[in-house]
Order: C-alpha cells, then structure tokens, then sequence
C-alpha cells in the first residue's frame, strides 16, 4: 500500500534505499507530509519526541530493526 504519513510534532526523518544511510536522511519537521509509494524501500529514524500519523489503504506490515 502506499504510506502516508504526517507529522504532527517533532522531527521524521527518511531516507531511500535498501540500506540504512544516515548521510542521506531528510529531515521532515512538524507539518511536514510525505507519501511513500508502493515497494518504495525507505528507511526512517525519529529524532527526540514525535507524534506521526500513518494513514492508507491495508494491510500494512512494518520491519522493524534495532535503534542505532
């Protein structure tokens, strides 16, 4: 399904790809919206406290790894 995402409070940060890169994350602050298509594969770190909205079409299954 294709992931939307908004942030309500604090800071969302993604990055495309298979591997994890924090060089490449772009930070999304509060307010920010980003739709991630479909097979996208991405990657994501919160920074601090954030409160984030998840929305789409199901199922959806998130792969969740260990912080760094």
């Amino acid at each position: 399904m294709d992931e939307n995402v908004t942030v309500i409070r604090g800071v969302f940060q993604v990055g495309l790809g298979e591997k994890f890169d924090e060089h490449a994350l772009r930070d999304l602050p509060a307010g920010s919206y980003a739709m991630l298509p479909r097979g996208l594969l991405h990657y994501n770190r919160i920074k601090g406290e954030t409160v984030l909205q998840f929305h789409g079409i199901g199922p959806l299954r998130y792969k969740l790894s260990e912080p760094c």
